[in-house]
């Protein structure tokens, strides 16, 4: 992102500073009042505070970073402090305001706390102005805020709180009016939205242009664009997954804007599949989408260590009995009566004598993240996108959000008989089911399992492996919650099926161990 003219400086306090090394860098010194910083139009011209005081001044830098350096990042304003002495002051005054705001909750541990704020690109501390003026030119502080900008919401209630209203207000800064509409899905992220844009600039024309915009924390957008560039600009089509613009991704002080090109005209693999419109989807997905992908992790080396590294980061199943207790009691029903984390256990016990070949994967492969259009499979969020996941994690997710997956279109009714279509298809839950024609409402269902595990069989992952990951993706799959669905008789049906996820995945592992016991 160019500055955008961006060049300022604004300068609080009345301490000397020398001006040249600025303006050698391209930037001028302006100096102003504390309460001009409410001025739009001001901030909008610059990329940073320099706070300039005597070190009997500190109260006022307190103020500073307890009323107005929030709204200074949200603009996109970095703050330096001119300070001479009594540095470590400042930084206290700093980080107790970056605490104040929950700015790295997250870190547990002081000092590695401390080490994120002194390396925040937010705030600059010295007594250089030379290398006060370099970081300030080599800053980007992004796009300003388009105050005059038209926000209207559509596709029913869609709330945008104050942060996100000012990541689009940025991140739309050249458009005269968007429509926002929440889009499913993105359970991580705090909001996944389809925004329609009308450009500012005439030759564009009155056409809106489609946009995706997912808002989230700054750490996990910074994650998922640099798997953009790592992962899915080198080895997918370019006509296969949303592109970024990266002119448009925008952050303040915790949350970030990623915003690419919105994938029209595409509906989700199970809606795809269900009218019958998704045939060869899920040969063209794993053959073409994600060959680049696959094929350096198919003529890897197998190594040690990788399920078990795969099973750690993903099941988490202590999440079940905390989050979900009900599940608990829906597995009794069954004569289910071991711990989640007990199977987990026998999972990775499992996975110890298991050697496996190792490569970047998509992660959260789930039905909403493969989008169909004609022919086509496009994959879209890659936040959970990495570089050790297993051959077969990626088909084994995608299969399991489908057979335990719930949408509107379902029938409230239909979980017995569905329970019954998953334990035939469940009978061997590695080789494709034959057609039996006992379901004919799942028939669509069926045909998408057959054609992933036909993918799966070719792809030399041994039994145990595969049995041991597919276990592993239903204990994943039990602890999570289920989206809201369009009535409280789905919501109920999908949060039965999940739970019979857990059945299943039980099932599966007294299976690894019966194998397990017969070798021995």
């Amino acid at each position: 992102m160019k500055k955008l003219g961006r060049t300022k400086i604004l300068v609080i306090g009345n301490h000397p500073i020398d001006s040249i090394p600025f303006e050698q860098r391209g930037l001028t010194l302006e100096r102003i009042d504390i309460d001009q910083l409410n001025d739009i139009d001001l901030t909008n011209s610059a990329c940073g505070i320099l706070l300039s005081f005597s070190p009997k001044k500190l109260p006022i830098i307190n103020y500073f970073f307890r009323h107005c350096f929030y709204q200074a990042c949200e603009s996109g304003l970095m703050t330096a402090v001119y300070a001479t002495v009594k540095k470590a002051l400042v930084a206290k005054i700093r980080n107790r305001a970056l605490i104040y705001f929950k700015v790295h909750a997250d870190i547990t541990d002081t000092r590695k706390r401390e080490h994120q704020f002194d390396t925040s690109p937010w705030v600059q501390i010295g007594d250089q102005e030379c290398a006060i003026a370099e970081a300030m030119a080599r800053y980007n502080p992004g796009p300003p805020i388009n105050s005059s900008l038209k926000i209207i919401t559509s596709g029913g209630p869609v709330y945008l709180n104050r942060e996100t209203r000012i990541l689009l207000k940025r991140a739309f800064y050249d458009c005269k009016r968007i429509t926002v509409r929440k889009l499913d899905g993105g359970r991580t992220a705090k909001g996944t939205y389809c925004v329609l844009a009308n450009l500012s600039n005439v030759i564009h024309g009155p056409q809106p242009m489609p946009f995706f915009v997912k808002v989230d924390y700054f750490n996990s957008i910074e994650k998922e664009t640099f798997n953009y560039h790592e992962f899915v600009k080198p080895f997918i089509p370019f006509h296969l997954h949303p592109s970024l613009d990266n002119e448009r991704g925008v952050r303040t002080l915790k949350t970030a804007a990623l915003v690419g090109d919105f994938v029209e005209n595409a509906v989700p693999l199970r809606d795809a599949m269900r009218v019958g419109q998704g045939d060869g989807a899920i040969f063209s997905l794993f053959e073409t989408t994600l060959r680049g992908l696959r094929s350096h992790t198919i003529k890897g080396p197998k190594q040690p260590g990788v399920l078990e590294e795969f099973l750690t980061a993903k099941v988490r199943a202590y999440e079940i009995a905390k989050y979900h207790p009900s599940r608990i009691r829906f597995l009794r029903k069954y004569k289910m009566f071991r711990k989640p984390t007990e199977v987990e256990q026998v999972l990775i016990s499992s996975a110890e004598n298991i050697a496996t070949q190792k490569g970047p994967y998509h992660g959260d492969l789930h039905y909403s993240n493969v989008m169909v259009r004609n022919r086509d499979a496009i994959i879209i969020d890659f936040g959970s996108m990495g570089p050790f996941g297993p051959l077969y994690a990626d088909p084994a997710i995608l299969e399991v959000s489908l057979v335990f997956g719930t949408d509107n279109h379902d029938d409230p009714n239909s979980f017995n008989t569905w329970r019954k279509f998953v334990d035939y298809i469940f009978l061997d839950p590695l080789n494709p089911p034959l057609p039996k024609g006992d379901f004919p409402q799942f028939a669509w269902l069926h045909k998408a399992v057959r054609e992933l595990r036909h993918v799966v069989a070719c792809c030399g992952v041994e039994e145990q492996e595969a049995l041991t990951i597919l276990a592993g993706c239903l204990l994943r799959y039990g602890r999570n919650s289920p989206l809201k669905l369009a009535s409280k008789r789905l919501d109920s049906l999908a949060e039965s099926r999940r739970a019979y996820g857990l059945v299943v995945a039980y099932k599966i592992c007294e299976r690894i161990e019966k194998k397990h016991a017969a070798r021995e």
